[in-house]
This record gives structure tokens, sequence and C-alpha cells, in this order.
């Protein structure tokens, strides 16, 4: 796509402004939602022989309620010039679960792609708006199917099988791509790269 990003996003104190002033220097256009507090950073140190990853995260205050529902004003208000809507996040509890799957919905009223990454019942409520492109791990795919269990050898299920109960699940416009999809996510199981999906 070659148009120029929107971002929508809370930020908050010292983190907030700092990135704001980064995104203004690589010409992104940032539209912030303000709140009291600190906007949390983390840190993701990945090992190149084993591929694995360790994250740090930094305390951050949450967005309130109203923030995500200034947030959805903000994607209706800006959505009729867009190409693709992009939906991402952890909700505030108390915040409308279907936040995302409205998202959605703003996104295709216009005839703009949706593409999400939440999780937990938002991602299950946003599945029914039927979003073209959703980015979800094992870890995500297990608490949605009902797969989740006290020991972690148990809980842990092949990617195939996840990538296939989210297109079962969700209807997903993807079907077509769907064994293509499947053989690249096999793929990447034998790698050992097993939370990509």
């Amino acid at each position: 796509m070659q148009q120029a990003p929107l971002v929508i996003c809370g930020l908050a104190g010292y983190t907030g402004r700092r990135i704001a002033e980064l995104a203004a220097a690589e010409d992104i256009a940032v539209d912030p939602v303000g709140y009291p507090g600190e906007t949390r950073t983390n840190l993701n140190v990945l090992d190149p022989l084993s591929e694995c990853s360790t994250d740090f995260y930094e305390f951050g205050n949450e967005l309130p309620v109203r923030g995500w529902e200034e947030k959805l004003a903000k994607v209706k208000n800006n959505a009729t010039a867009a190409a693709a809507v992009i939906g991402c996040g952890s909700l505030t509890p108390g915040a409308d679960p279907h936040v995302f799957k409205m998202i959605v919905d703003v996104a295709h009223s216009v005839g703009a792609l949706a593409y999400l990454d939440p999780h937990g019942p938002p991602l299950v409520s946003a599945l029914e708006a039927h979003p073209e492109l959703i980015k979800i791990n094992q870890h995500e795919v297990c608490d949605i199917r009902g797969w989740g269990s006290t020991r972690r050898k148990q809980r842990w299920q092949p990617p195939v099988k996840c990538a296939h109960a989210v297109l079962v699940q969700s209807s997903l416009p993807l079907a077509r791509l769907a064994r293509s999809a499947l053989m690249r996510v096999e793929a990447l199981s034998r790698g050992r790269r097993q939370s990509v999906l």
C-alpha cells in the first residue's frame, strides 16, 4: 500500500511524548488519545541461534475505558480515507469487549481492509466480523478453543491444527488460501518456530 499511515493510539507521559517525536521524525502521523500516567514499553531480546526470545515489560498505566471510546471515535472519523484499518492491543478491564469487532465493521463500511491483533474474548467477537487478517499465536488459539491445561506440555497443539481451528471458527475469507497457509505454518513448525501463525 502506498498510503501514509495514521496512528491512533493512547500515549501518556514522557514515553508517550517520545514515541510521538520518533514517529514524527519518520513522517508518521499520530492522532493520540492522551491519558494520565506513563506509556508502557517493552524490550524483546532475540537469540539468533535458538530463535528464543526474552521479553522485558515495563510498568505502564492502562488506557482508561473512555480512551478506548475516544480511539473508536477517531477511527470512525478517519476510516473513509483508509485502504486498511489495523487494530491491536489489550483492552482495559471494563472496556467494550466488542471494540475490535466494531473496528472491523467500520473498516468494511468504507470498503477498507481490516487487520487485527487482539486476544481472548475480543478476538472471538472480532472473528464474527470476518477481518481480512489476524495475527494470532498458539497460546491465543488454545485459549479461544478451550485447549488449555494446567500441564504445560498438554497445552501446545500442532501449528497446523491451530491454523485450521481459526479458519473453521471464523469462516475467514481466506479459505482459498488455507492450503498454502497451512503448508507455510507446517514448514515453520519443522523449523521450531512454533509460535508463528
